[in-house]
């Protein structure tokens, strides 16, 4: 509780205005705005009625009709507030008091009926002690102690029903999924299915402890992917160097005839680096945006089994389970970038050429194609890499292609060859000495590709599938 109160205006600020909150409202993501901040935030940069959390970036919707107001009231800022009211009130600032809207600094709370209090509505409290207010405990706010404060922040909550304002929620209606008051079990749900409020968010403590436990593996597996794209970042800007530093000195030795390759040599590992720094960013911000989302998930639901009052369990459960499950079926980002880049010279003082950088193809874009093979006969296999979505190798990237057969002492020798064409594709040839099944692996700058190992069936000569 101290150190909750030593950081209280962190808790009760708001992060849109940096002002204290007004009207606190939580999000799915259980992030928590002022009501108008938020509802500003959303409206101004919404796209097609969704909007990103200002602290998370998570993707959320627009309220239906744009009614922030309807969206769930945060009771544990409410109590964060009233509590700030209260350590302000110690060091000489006035309170409003609850049922007059009297300023004063001489304010005290009532515990039972949860209302600040001037010392006229004191005195006028204290004259119906012995009937109505028979038992209340009213406390000066300035001589709040430590079990006061964890009074006021667990305080319970009352019953929303007309003529129950005064009740307190000790019921839990499992046919209806609300929390009810004494009254309100004697008679709208007297025939319902009804346990102590309690007893039921005990269980649901339980299962959101597990629930938590397993978001946790979520996080963690984020964390890895996050360690290893920094790692990725690092060893990227590495090569990078190299690569540049591989550049210069081929350069030096050409100076005089290619210096306007040695620009154009540049510019393309630069352009090479920006495009892949540019999907590795994109790929961190969203993990870091997993990341942020499962903690304040986690956050919320060590707060609601630790610090909240039972009925704020049952309130907000529904929304902490919608949470948990559509973050739990969100997909990890992967790390899709590879620090491989190398800057491979070849050149000579004849053809003026002053190299080319090799970079990774996109294993999962490149396809194969092939075609019927015959025992006997010269077999062909297109190889199409692809170094992004939409963009085919050119004349300045260049990939360096492999292949392998198995059983290789099927393989007539020296009919394994892999030829580059113009285009930039590959084709695979080999001759099969007999009929059967073969697997093909292609290897392209390292990396084998997803389609590997082709099964290719090679026939009888002469026959047809």
């Amino acid at each position: 509780m101290e150190a909750l109160l030593e950081n209280l205006v962190e808790h009760v600020t708001c992060p849109i205005c940096l002002d204290t909150y007004t009207d606190p409202k939580t999000i799915a993501c259980f992030h928590t705005f002022c009501c108008e901040c938020l509802k500003r935030h959303a409206l101004a940069t919404q796209k097609q009625g969704r909007y990103r959390c200002p602290e998370c970036q998570a993707d959320l919707d627009i309220p239906e009709g744009n009614r922030f107001t309807d969206l769930p009231s945060s009771f544990q800022h409410n109590n964060l507030l009233n509590l700030l009211a209260v350590r302000r009130n110690s060091e000489g600032s006035a309170v409003d008091c609850s049922i007059c809207r009297k300023n004063s600094a001489e304010t005290s709370y009532c515990f039972d009926c949860q209302k600040f209090m001037c010392c006229d509505c004191v005195k006028a409290h204290e004259l119906f002690r012995t009937t109505a207010f028979q038992g209340h405990k009213v406390t000066l706010l300035k001589q709040f102690k430590t079990e006061d404060y964890e009074a006021l922040l667990r305080r319970p909550s009352f019953c929303s029903q007309k003529q129950h304002e005064r009740e307190v929620m000790k019921f839990y209606c499992l046919d209806c999924q609300s929390c009810i008051c004494q009254i309100c079990n004697d008679t709208d749900h007297r025939s319902h299915d009804v346990v102590p409020l309690d007893e039921a968010a005990d269980a649901e403590k339980a299962k959101i402890m597990s629930e938590v436990e397993a978001m946790k593996k979520g996080k963690e597996a984020c964390t890895e992917i996050l360690q290893q794209m920094e790692k990725n970042k690092q060893d990227f800007e590495t090569s990078i160097a190299a690569a540049k530093q591989q550049v210069s000195q081929a350069t030096e030795k050409m100076i005089a005839r290619v210096k306007a390759l040695e620009s154009e040599a540049m510019a393309s590992l630069e352009n090479t680096r920006a495009s892949r720094m540019e999907k590795l960013t994109s790929a961190r911000e969203s993990a870091q945006s997993l990341v942020r989302q499962i903690n304040q998930t986690v956050e919320f639901g060590n707060d609601l089994q630790q610090r909240r009052p039972t009925s704020d369990v049952e309130q907000s459960k529904k929304y902490l389970e919608e949470r948990l499950k559509e973050l739990s079926q969100t997909q990890v980002p992967t790390v899709s970038v590879s620090p491989f880049v190398q800057f491979v010279p070849s050149w000579s003082p004849e053809d003026l050429s002053l190299g080319f950088a090799t970079i990774n193809i996109d294993g999962n874009e490149s396809t194969l194609e092939s075609q019927s093979f015959h025992a006997g006969e010269e077999a062909v296999i297109s190889i199409y890499p692809e170094l992004q979505k939409g963009k085919f190798r050119n004349k300045k990237h260049k990939a360096q292609a492999e292949a392998h057969i198995e059983p290789a002492e099927q393989i007539a020798e020296g009919s394994l060859k892999i030829c580059e064409k113009e285009n930039g594709t590959f084709q695979v040839k080999f001759v099969a000495k007999f009929p059967g099944t073969y697997k093909v692996n292609v290897i392209i700058n390292g990396e084998t590709l997803t389609q590997c190992p082709l099964t290719v069936l090679v026939m009888e000569p002469g026959k047809t599938s």
